[in-house]
């Protein structure tokens, strides 16, 4: 989340906004660690100024990850912050925050914005991780985490070093769930393997 946050921080910081996060549009550089994530996929993605409050009403992206302005046509560049917040809820719980049947059905959900750490897998999962969640998944967007803001959370600003020495024998598991909930990802089509396999070949090595 922290190298997410990163991207996104740098992506704003020069008026882009993604509009299209999702565990599909995260990629590593290296097989072997997680130090090298990548942001891929820009085919919605938008310029934006800043400085002038200038606003955008393109619909786009994934519902599913989308923040309940961008259905009203009218969203800055937290809707990027808002799909952070779905990515983090889905890693830890292995659930969407928001789900409806239908698509309408699933907006309307999304716009109420009632989220809800109840079921027993939140049980393990600090308060803090949740108050970073619910900042993000924030229906009011002057309410929500800037970029900036949410590389602050104390949850983010744990050190690794700190984060290892301070845990306990249930956190690992908790770690394993997160890891296995991201193998959940690996692209299950063969046309969309063939796809990313494609892409992958074409691509050099950064």
């Amino acid at each position: 989340m922290r190298q997410l946050l990163s991207c996104i921080n740098y992506l704003h910081s020069v008026g882009i906004v993604h509009c299209d996060l999702k565990p599909e549009n995260i990629l590593l550089e290296d097989n072997r660690e997680l130090q090298q994530l990548k942001i891929i996929d820009f085919g919605f993605a938008q310029e934006i100024n800043k400085a002038d409050n200038q606003r955008l009403s393109k619909t786009w992206g994934t519902p599913h990850y989308s923040a309940p302005e961008v259905f009203e046509g009218d969203y800055c560049e937290k809707v990027d912050l808002w799909s952070a917040g779905v990515i983090c809820y889905l890693l830890l719980s292995d659930e969407f925050p928001f789900w409806g049947e239908t698509r309408e059905e699933l907006i309307q959900v999304i716009k109420q914005g009632n989220l809800s750490f109840t079921t027993s897998t939140w049980d393990n999962v600090s308060d803090s991780a949740k108050d970073f969640i619910s900042k993000l998944l924030t229906v009011e967007e002057d309410k929500r985490l800037s970029a900036d803001e949410a590389l602050s959370h104390p949850w983010i600003q744990q050190s690794t070093q700190q984060m290892w020495s301070e845990m306990k024998p249930c956190d690992f598991s908790i770690i394993v769930t997160a890891l296995n909930n991201l193998l959940q990802y690996s692209p299950k089509n063969e046309l969309q393997r063939a796809a990313f396999a494609l892409i992958a070949s074409q691509f050099l090595p950064k």
